[in-house]
This record gives structure tokens, C-alpha cells and sequence, in this order.
């Protein structure tokens, strides 16, 4: 009696096997636990500096400008676009993302000090200390953004929503935490407390100092316990220079024993199925191709043939940007021109508007969090990425459809704390009906649009080194902050809220003409799948054109 053929599934434990099959890619999910700490560091920051740097620079130095902020929140995007860039081309040039967390965090370490101790200058260079740090802020959040290509290396294309949706539970944990830092501090120190070296210890540097124990931390953990290493890109390069390939340690290997090579093909449960041998040569070549490489030749397998991908669909990729620049139009607007716009129409301080700023941001957060956990649980994973990005651009644009200025509305702009020629003629929304609006944006809308957005753009490029098109991706979207905050604060000053919320109504009309025009082309990559031919084996279904980016996944 011949004994029965091998039964195929992913083993916790590498066993010998031959060394002409393909490496079978699983969800590392201690490495996507470790981001999501660094998600949660670099997200706390936008509530405990970003969100009140408006506040913090009037305190320091009353005379200085709207023109003046919005070229600071320029420079923050410019250093953010600069660093994120050069970390994806270096993760990538050196195979591993730790580098870049590691000096991100440490970038952010020393900012934060400085940030918190800007009054130890003269008034006069206060603004232009305060432009610089913008800067190098905003270089060390683009050195974390990173963890968007750690994200896509270290989940398969099943696991990736649900990967995604774990780091969105990080964001909004953040943006709960952040605002308890904040108002907690505010009852600590009811008033600021001089320090031995000239700096106060108020409401806007207390929390500083806390993102510092944090960033401190933060860094010990990354670099004593995070492995960054791109195993998929390692074992190309193995395999490139005739090495042995190295273990994924979440299988259970050790650096010192090869990976077992085989192929993975879809089965049903409870099936037996037999290995098919492939030409170790070729689909090497093929696995671990170049990027930008032709992708016209075949792969031959025993008795079956299977192309290389198709290239990738440029519109559906443009249409991608396009919603992440709405996104990015939407959070310009939140840094760059709320906390001036609320303080103007609805009569409030620096620290009223720090006040209710945090506490928007904490049920935004809580919100958010519940969305992110019902991702993570899979509960809406039957609802197609596409159709809730599309959602979600949606009611960013009913936003700013409710809370425009409109004629007929007889609240106007308190004469008191709107110095500008147009304060008696333009209209105000009401406060609740403003804030209200907000949080169901922020609350529900932007999570689920960040999240399916992420996952449907990286599942779209495949299991490739995504370093250079995540930084392309993410500087895409924050070359908006780049430009429209000096923009957007020189409209605000000579013409109002109106032009502003215009150009946002047809940034969003545009971005969903050209999703639904999109529609049927955003498919991941794995999807197609599904509609192609395919041929029965022993073990199943085997599918005869592309595979899922070079990598056939056992999931």
C-alpha cells in the first residue's frame, strides 16, 4: 500500500523539505503589535503639540500672525514629505524599517524638549525658534510614517484589513490618550509653574514633557525587542547572491536553518494534495524579479503555466491619491485653520479652545476606537473597501456642506473676537451644530475611509518592497499640507471662511466624480482571483494566469 500523499498547511515549525518551492508568506503579527506602539507615540502628538501650537505661539508672542502659522504648518509638512521619502528609500536600499523608527523616535525626542522650552528665549526669536522645530517635527513624524511599509511586509493580503484596523485601534487610542494628557495637566497645574531654568510648566509644555517619558520608552522597546528586517526583501536578496534563505522567526525558525520552500496552493478542508515541483530557476527570476521589470513572460510549473502579473492599473492608483489628498484637504483644515476659525466665531480663549478641543478629540477618539475594533473583530469586513471610502468622502463633503456660512443663517461673527474687515457680513454656524457635525466626520468618517483606504491601496500593489510607493503614497497626500496652509490662512484673512469651504466642496465633488468613474478598476490584487479561469488538480483549483503579485499565499 503506498503511503498517502503529503498533506499541505503552514506548520508553527519549519520541517526539511526541498528547496525548489516558494516561500510561504504569514501575518507577523508581533511586528505589527510593536508598531502600533510607535502609531500610538506618533498620533499623541498631534493632539499634545499640533492641535495647541496655535494657542502656545500667541502666548508666547501675541503679535505674531495667521500668515506666520500657516507657513509653520508649510514647514511641518515640508520636513514630513522630505523625511518620509528618504526613510522609504533607505527601508527599502537596506531591507529593514528599524533605522528609520529608531531615529524618528529619537528625532521626536529631542523636538519635544526644545518645543517645550521655547520661553527660555527672547520674544523676538520665539517664532522663528517655533518655525524650525515645525520643521524638524514634522521630519521625525516622516521618518515613523514607516510603519505603512511595515504594515504591508508583515501581513498577508487576507490579514490585511484586519492589520490595518489594529493600528487604526493604536490612532484612536492616541487621540483618546492625547486629550486626557492634555486636560489632566489642566488640573494639575491650574496655572503655570515657573521652572529653575525660565520655562513655564503650563497646560500647552506639561504634556510635552509627558510625549518625552513616551518617545523615551518607546525607543528602549523598538530597540531592544522590534525586528525590523523585510523578510521578503531578505530573501530575495539571498536568493539573488545563490545564499540560503533565512527563517521567518514568527514560523519558528532560526537564522541558521533554511526556509522551507513550498508552494502553497488554495485547498479545500480536509483535502490531500501533492506538491508540485516548480523550475527553481525561473521562478526565482520570477518571484524576486526587479522592480519596474517587464512583466510579459511565463512561469512554467509541471503541466501548467501561469503568468507573471499584469502591470499595475495607474488610474485606479491615481484615484487613490486623489482620496488621499481629500483626506489630507480635510485634516489641513482641522490643523491648520479650526482652532483660528472656532476662537473667532464662537468667542472663546486659548485655553477654552484647548478645552473643547480636547474634548472633541476624545469622543472622536472613542468613536473611532469602536470602528477600528469591529474591523479588527471582522464584523465589517463584509462591507467592500470601496463602497465605505466612498461613504466616507461622502459625508466629509455633507460637512462642509452644514457648517458653510450661508446667507440665510443670522448669527454673525462676534464683533469682539473677529478683528477682520469681513466679521460683520459673514454668517456663523451654530457651536453645537458645528461640533456635532465634526464628530460624526471625524468620528466615523475618517476612520473608515483612513482604514479601507490603507488597505485597499496596499493590497492593490501586492507583496512587493512597498517603501517607495507608501512614501510616494503619504507625500502625495501631504503635499497639500505643504501648500495650503499659508494659502489657506491668506484667504481666510482677506475674504473669510466662504472661499475656503468652496474649494473644499470641489475638492470632494472631484474626488467622488473620479472614484465612481474608478469604480470597477479598484480591485485588489488578490481579488482577481475570483474571475479568471483556472484548471483542476489533485489539490483543487489551480489558477492558469497571474498570481497575487508573485507570491502565493496559504491563508
Amino acid at each position: 500500500m503506498s503511503p498517502s500523499p503529503p498533506r499541505f498547511s503552514p506548520s508553527p515549525s519549519p520541517s526539511p523539505a526541498p528547496s525548489n518551492s516558494v516561500v510561504v508568506h504569514m501575518t507577523d503579527w508581533r511586528s505589527i503589535f510593536f508598531v502600533s506602539f510607535v502609531v500610538i507615540l506618533d498620533f499623541i502628538k498631534v493632539s499634545v503639540i499640533q492641535m495647541n501650537s496655535w494657542p502656545y505661539l500667541k502666548s508666547m508672542d501675541p503679535n505674531v500672525g495667521e500668515e506666520f502659522y500657516g507657513v509653520a504648518k508649510s514647514a511641518v509638512t515640508f520636513g514630513t514629505i522630505l523625511a518620509s521619502l528618504a526613510s522609504g528609500y533607505i527601508s527599502n536600499y537596506l531591507s529593514d524599517t528599524k533605522p528609520s523608527f529608531l531615529s524618528g523616535i529619537l528625532w521626536s525626542f529631542f523636538c519635544s524638549l526644545l518645543y517645550a522650552n521655547l520661553e527660555i528665549l527672547i520674544v523676538q526669536w520665539r517664532k522663528w525658534a517655533f518655525l524650525a522645530l515645525e520643521f524638524l517635527i514634522g521630519c521625525s513624524g516622516g521618518a515613523l510614517i514607516i510603519w505603512r511599509t511595515q504594515l504591508a511586509v508583515s501581513s498577508t493580503d487576507r490579514d490585511r484589513q484586519k492589520a490595518t484596523a489594529l493600528l487604526g485601534i493604536a490612532i484612536n487610542l492616541s487621540f483618546i490618550l492625547g486629550p486626557v494628557i492634555v486636560l489632566s495637566t489642566k488640573y494639575v497645574f491650574p496655572v503655570s509653574l515657573s521652572l529653575p531654568w525660565h520655562a513655564q510648566l503650563s497646560i500647552y509644555t506639561a504634556p510635552v514633557y509627558i510625549q518625552c517619558v513616551l518617545c523615551f520608552l518607546s525607543f528602549v522597546l523598538l530597540g531592544f525587542f522590534f525586528d525590523g528586517r523585510m523578510h521578503l526583501a531578505a530573501g530575495a536578496n539571498a536568493a539573488r547572491h545563490g545564499l540560503k534563505g533565512k527563517a521567518r522567526a514568527d514560523i519558528g525558525g532560526t537564522e541558521s536553518e533554511s526556509v522551507p520552500l513550498e508552494l502553497a496552493l488554495p485547498r479545500r478542508e480536509g483535502e490531500q494534495c501533492e506538491m508540485i515541483r516548480p523550475n527553481y530557476k525561473e521562478l526565482i527570476l520570477f518571484c524576486f524579479r526587479p522592480f519596474g521589470e517587464p512583466r510579459s513572460a511565463r512561469l512554467p510549473l509541471k503541466g501548467h503555466k501561469v503568468l507573471r502579473p499584469v502591470k499595475l492599473d495607474h488610474l485606479a492608483i491615481f484615484a487613490c491619491f486623489v482620496v488621499r489628498i481629500n483626506f489630507s484637504a480635510f485634516i489641513l483644515y482641522l490643523i491648520s485653520l479650526s482652532s483660528p476659525f472656532t476662537m473667532a466665531a464662537f468667542n472663546w480663549s486659548g485655553e477654552q479652545a484647548v478645552i473643547y478641543t480636547m474634548l472633541t478629540h476624545g469622543v472622536v477618539g472613542i468613536m473611532g476606537l469602536l470602528i477600528s475594533i469591529g474591523y479588527a473583530m471582522r464584523i465589517f469586513t463584509r462591507f467592500k473597501e470601496r463602497k465605505c471610502i466612498l461613504a466616507s468622502l461622502c459625508l466629509m463633503l455633507i460637512f462642509f456642506l452644514v457648517t458653510f456660512p450661508w446667507p440665510f443663517l443670522s448669527a454673525r461673527m462676534p464683533a469682539n473676537s473677529c478683528a477682520f474687515s469681513w466679521c460683520d457680513s459673514t454668517p456663523t454656524v451654530n457651536v453645537y451644530v458645528y461640533h456635532v457635525a465634526l464628530v460624526i466626520c471625524l468620528g466615523f468618517g475618517m476612520p473608515v475611509g483612513q482604514v479601507n483606504l490603507d488597505t485597499l491601496y496596499s493590497r492593490m500593489l501586492g507583496p512587493i518592497k512597498q517603501g517607495t510607493m507608501q512614501g510616494m503614497f503619504f507625500a502625495t497626500g501631504e503635499s497639500m499640507m505643504f501648500f495650503g496652509p499659508p494659502l489657506m490662512n491668506v484667504a481666510y484673512k482677506m475674504f473669510g471662511p466662504q472661499p475656503i469651504w468652496i474649494f473644499e466642496i470641489f475638492l470632494f465633488i472631484f474626488g467622488i466624480v473620479l472614484w465612481l468613474l474608478c469604480y470597477h478598476r479598484l480591485m485588489p490584487n488578490s481579488e482577481s482571483f475570483g474571475k479568471l479561469p483556472i484548471k483542476t488538480t489533485k489539490c483543487g483549483p489551480l489558477l492558469t494566469v497571474k498570481t497575487d503579485g508573485g507570491l502565493l499565499h496559504a491563508d
